[in-house]
C-alpha cells in the first residue's frame, strides 16, 4: 500500500507528498531485514545490497526513490546525500547510482 500511495503522489507529480511513503516503506522492510531503524547508520556489512536478492536491496531502492525525489524538488544537497550513502552500500553500483548522481552534479544537463 505505501509503494501504491508513493507511486500515486510521484505520477499526480506532488513529489513532496510521495516522500513520506517511500521512506516508510524502506523503515518497514528494513526492520524486517534487521537493519538499523537510521538509513544512515545501514552499512554494507547489514545485507548483500549488491546482490540480485530483491529483500536486501528494498530500502536502498526506497531510498533511492527518496534522494531522486529530494533532487528533482530543487534539494540537490539532500538529494545526493542519500543517493551517495546508497553508493556506499552498492558497491557495484548494479542499483545504478554512479549515472543518476552524475546527471543531478550536471544540473541535468547532458554529458558535452
Amino acid at each position: 500500500m505505501l509503494i501504491a500511495c508513493d507511486t500515486f503522489f510521484f505520477y499526480k507529480g506532488l513529489l513532496r507528498e510521495a516522500i513520506p511513503f517511500a521512506e516508510r516503506a524502506a523503515k518497514i522492510m528494513g526492520g524486517r531485514r534487521g537493519l538499523p531503524e537510521a538509513f544512515e547508520d545501514v552499512s554494507a556489512s547489514d545485507a548483500p545490497f549488491s546482490e540480485y536478492e530483491s529483500g536486501p536491496r528494498f530500502t536502498p531502492f526506497a531510498m533511492k526513490a527518496v534522494g531522486t525525489l529530494h533532487a528533482r524538488l530543487g534539494e540537490t544537497e539532500r538529494g545526493l546525500t542519500i543517493l551517495d550513502r546508497i553508493g556506499s552500500l552498492d558497491k557495484s553500483d548494479r542499483m545504478g547510482i554512479s549515472p543518476l548522481v552524475a546527471v543531478i552534479r550536471r544540473g541535468g544537463k547532458e554529458e558535452e
